[in-house]
């Protein structure tokens, strides 16, 4: 398992300042998402996470989770492996004991992962061309009535440029099917837009590339 680990995690794009820990990180949960398979669906792994409400609904909160069987992680990485995860709300009694599990939240559908792939190409991030370990990132934090599973709040982003957007190094915002900005840590902003492919924008005559 490791040395799959390490074959991942070598091939996942990196900007030369991500810790080679990071890195398998990363590709621990590119591997659980994709089954090793190179892209989603079907993965027969599960991880188990628990973790406070106030976590999964307020992004200032530092409140820990915790891995079953495996100790505590910090929110930060609760989030990340949230953002992901298909989430389980349960109801525990005063002593921590589970009493109730309600539905899981669904991913994206398989419908709208093919339009996502067709409208962003590759990870959206600027300058970015990876076609590889890319996933459908929530612009909008997702969290009932807030950060909707639709096209306009799902953005392709590859592994790497998704944990920059998580660690809060970047910021994304604006509708994923028109103009996203991202602002760096230096407060650089840039700009991206779909595939001229899969929407041309108003007054451009130029031939979309081949």
């Amino acid at each position: 398992m490791r040395g799959c680990l390490e074959a991942t995690a070598k091939r996942l794009p990196s900007d030369g300042e991500t810790g080679w820990d990071q890195r398998l990180c990363d590709a621990f949960v590119a591997t659980v998402r994709t089954g090793g398979a190179g892209g989603r669906g079907g993965a027969p792994y599960t991880v188990v996470a628990h973790a406070p409400i106030d976590v999964l609904i307020d992004e200032t909160s530092e409140l820990p989770g915790a891995l079953e069987r495996h100790g505590l992680i910090d929110a930060a990485t609760m989030r990340r492996v949230a953002c992901d995860a298909t989430i389980i709300v349960a109801a525990d009694d005063n002593v921590g004991h589970t009493m109730y599990e309600g539905r899981a939240r669904r991913f994206p559908t398989d419908t709208q992962r093919r339009e996502i792939m067709r409208r962003d190409r590759h990870c959206r991030f600027p300058g970015c061309g990876n076609v590889i370990f890319v996933n459908p990132h929530h612009i909008r934090w997702w969290k009932p009535h807030a950060g909707t599973t639709d096209l306009p709040n799902l953005v392709l982003l590859c592994e790497h440029h998704h944990h920059l957007v998580h660690s809060k190094q970047w910021s994304v915002s604006g509708n994923a099917n028109d103009e996203l900005t991202f602002v760096g840590p230096s407060g650089r902003v840039m700009t991206s837009r779909p595939s001229l492919l899969w929407t041309p924008r108003a007054g451009n005559t130029q031939e979309p590339p081949g």
